[in-house]
């Protein structure tokens, strides 16, 4: 893209209540930081380039990453494919984690994207109505029972009264 957007990045943090070394339970939170950033950029139709994972550590020192994507995006999966390999790199095993957060950056307009030669123009066509449609449904319902697409396959469980497994913060029905 050759013009700048007007925010110049748009970043998500989030401090756990409970430092964690759990690998599944701190990229849960990571993900759900990319989700609400990726979602902050399609409401205001921006696509980052480039994104920065950061993980902050119990002792308070960071490590991050700073990765550049094949296409200009602000769709969810797209961040989180990319973020997962550096996160494999950057997460020290018997490590506390206090905290996660995303950086989109090299901001510029949505529809100022060029299409990739390689990509087929019907898939982004596709990731775009499929996007959009989430974030309808997303503001249909209650915030506390808002759908996290990544974060919830990697989130802790816990039984409901009848003994199902659940996504915490998913309700069952009754």
């Amino acid at each position: 893209c050759e013009t700048r957007a007007r925010a110049l990045s748009i970043s998500k943090t989030r401090t756990f209540e409970k430092k964690s070394d759990n690998k599944q339970t701190v990229y849960a939170e990571l993900c759900r930081n990319i989700e609400r950033a990726c979602k902050k950029a399609r409401q205001h139709n921006v696509v980052a380039k480039k994104i920065t994972i950061l993980l902050r550590k119990s002792d308070f020192t960071y490590v991050s990453a700073d990765l550049l994507l094949p296409r200009s995006s602000a769709f969810d999966h797209d961040i989180v494919q990319a973020a997962s390999r550096a996160f494999s790199e950057l997460f020290e095993s018997r490590t506390s984690y206090r905290s996660t957060g995303i950086v989109l950056s090299q901001l510029c307009d949505a529809h100022e994207v060029q299409a990739n030669l390689f990509e087929p123009v019907q898939k982004v066509q596709k990731l775009e109505r499929l996007y959009s449609a989430v974030d309808a449904i997303g503001k249909k319902i209650a915030k506390e029972s808002r759908i996290h697409l990544g974060s919830t396959l990697y989130g802790a469980q816990k039984r409901t009264a009848y003994g199902e497994q659940t996504p915490i913060g998913m309700r069952p029905r009754i």
